[in-house]
């Protein structure tokens, strides 16, 4: 796979992979649950629009499937709830409808109602984090803490449904069938995942989300017709930081004297923050890393370019780029080949290590 540069603005075909969900009764989402297989597994059904409310079914078994199980970490958190929250649009769930107040050319101009009638029931140890970090615990690698991200339960306030956290099944709680109706995502199972992960079902289920907490006023006000270029360059803190990413913003300013840059090491503590800085942006450039998931509030054909270490390629964010209608640009050290090849080649200390360690970029390769 070619490196392809910023201003070069050659984009990733849009994954044309489609998402399909399974209606099934509390009984089967039960047996889901602990390990049996459903006839609503095997077969999905018709998506129809209904009156009940509708929950979206995260168990345990789901999210390992899917290697979403680290629900303490916004980007996997993120990664689990918007397929459901798309299909809560396209059930009815999620009401959205046309503002004449918003502008059309940022795309389809909704905005979420009020009328919202969904839900999330996160089942068993999936609402707890079982990551072990060993500098935090080191004598008690079984401890669970019952947490999901306050980000993403910003979204999900957002998008207006509840959130039940459950130690056990549907079947041990007291939603009815005569008023719920339950749904399994079905999405992909298991590896190899990337280019398969489906965060949204269309690019017009972004920007209603995106308004709750960004205005296109907002975004009009900051980029667009008549306005400077808009670059943001993401430094991580640590780990996986850049070296010389200073010398790339000083090339970036010196090719393009008139744009603006925002050099800036996203410490933000809240959605609304973290929404309005992606939204304002015409170009994104940092290390891959979790504030990419981010990435769900960029208009489109924004760019967005995400910077490899060598040996270390996951590319589990361009997915959500090019669903919300931006261009994905991955950038890497092309002296080692096809970079999820040279990944692969070594073990899993050295990826570690390259996810980790600090390195350095070739600024032309970037910026050309």
């Amino acid at each position: 796979m070619p490196h392809l540069g910023v201003i070069a603005l050659f984009a990733f075909s849009i994954y044309s992979l489609t998402t399909s969900t399974l209606t099934v009764t509390i009984k089967e989402v039960h047996n889901a649950s602990v390990g049996g297989t459903t006839s609503a597994q095997k077969t999905a059904t018709s998506i129809t629009k209904n009156k009940k409310k509708l929950w979206c079914v995260l168990d345990n078994q789901y999210l390992q499937k899917n290697t979403r199980l680290y629900l303490n970490h916004f980007p996997h958190a993120m990664e689990a709830i918007l397929p459901c929250y798309s299909e809560f649009i396209e059930r009815g769930s999620i009401k959205t409808t046309v503002d004449t107040g918003e502008d059309a050319s940022l795309a389809t101009s909704s905005i979420l109602t009020s009328a919202s009638n969904c839900g999330y029931f996160i089942t068993g140890k999936t609402q707890q984090t079982v990551r072990y970090k060993a500098l935090q615990h080191k004598t008690d690698k079984t401890q669970y803490v019952e947490i999901f991200p306050p980000y993403a339960r910003e979204v999900l306030h957002a998008m207006g449904c509840d959130l039940i956290l459950a130690d056990g099944s549907v079947a041990d709680s007291n939603l009815t069938e005569a008023e719920n109706e339950f749904f399994i995502p079905n999405n992909y199972l298991g590896y190899p995942r990337l280019g398969q992960i489906r965060y949204l079902n269309h690019p017009d289920h972004a920007q209603p989300l995106r308004r709750q907490f960004v205005s296109d006023d907002y975004i009009k006000s900051i980029k667009g017709e008549g306005k400077p270029l808009q670059i943001g360059m993401i430094q991580r803190p640590k780990g996986r930081r850049i070296d010389n990413f200073e010398q790339v913003r000083d090339e970036l300013k010196k090719r393009l004297p008139d744009c603006n840059i925002t050099y800036d090491e996203f410490n933000y503590t809240n959605v609304k923050d973290q929404a309005e800085w992606f939204a304002t942006k015409d170009v994104i450039i940092g290390a891959h890393g979790a504030a990419f998931i981010n990435s769900l509030w960029i208009t489109p054909k924004t760019i967005v370019q995400q910077i490899y270490p060598p040996h270390a390629f996951f590319a589990s964010l361009e997915p959500l780029i090019e669903q919300v209608g931006g261009i994905a640009i991955q950038a890497y050290n092309k002296s080692i080949g096809d970079p999820y090849v040279a990944a692969k080649s070594v073990g899993p200390n050295e990826r570690n290590r390259a996810m980790i360690n600090p390195f350095s970029v070739d600024v032309t390769d970037v910026v050309q």
